[in-house]
């Protein structure tokens, strides 16, 4: 999470961006003017404690690496969960998972900013994207699927997700994109994934949304 990051997020009116500025600012200083930094030091200092530079992640051994997923998921969580944008996580599964000599495509490319979609296989024409397959990542230690559904950003990315597949496309950044199959891969804590909890979740999830692919995996599956 960076200063303007924040900052965007702050001046669209997010409310969890807005609960949270509010609330670390006056626990740390007692409210005053400095604009988003007591969060952005707060979230950015319990990361960089695990060194989530990407290019140093990678030439860890894999306990090393482990290690850091564990430690983030317990500093990281649940402050910034509530957050959209780009996450460590999701510039890690880019390399492990959805990488680009397999033909994934990251809209992190596009902007950070991107609506809904993180990763997809598929063509792109002019400002059109067409995407075979489209990926929202999400990650999460909650473990009430009803919570998860009810959050606003869930709702806000099924939302862009359903757009997507609909004849007029997902439009994001100057880009449309026309989604045929959408998929949210949901990633938690190891210890979390249980066979009741992934049971539960796929009931839910495939009920109430049967038009989206759903899985639920832990992040340590993918890291070598």
């Amino acid at each position: 999470l960076t200063q303007p990051r924040l900052t965007h997020l702050l001046k669209s009116g997010d409310d969890a961006a807005t609960t949270l500025y509010s609330s670390w600012n006056k626990y740390f200083y007692g409210g005053g003017n400095k604009l988003g930094q007591t969060f952005v030091d707060f979230a950015e200092g319990a990361v960089k404690k695990v060194g989530n530079n990407l290019q140093s992640f990678v030439k860890k051994s894999l306990s090393e690496k482990l290690a850091d997923i564990d430690d983030i998921w317990k500093k990281k969580y649940p402050v910034l969960e509530m957050l959209d944008g780009r996450s460590f996580f999701e510039e890690m599964m880019g390399h492990y998972r959805y990488l680009k000599p397999s033909g994934w495509s990251h809209t992190g490319d596009i902007s950070e900013f991107f609506k809904g979609v993180d990763f997809y296989k598929g063509t792109t024409v002019g400002n059109n994207i067409f995407a075979e397959t489209a990926v929202s990542m999400k990650t999460t230690i909650t473990t009430d699927v009803e919570k998860w559904l009810a959050s606003a950003p869930i709702k806000k990315n099924l939302k862009f997700l359903n757009e997507g597949k609909s004849i007029d496309g997902l439009l994001s950044n100057s880009k449309t994109m026309y989604i045929k199959n959408a998929e949210i891969h949901i990633y938690m804590p190891r210890a979390n994934i249980t066979d009741a909890l992934k049971t539960n979740w796929m009931n839910k999830l495939n009920s109430t949304h049967p038009d989206i692919k759903f899985e639920i995996k832990a992040l340590e599956n993918f890291v070598n």
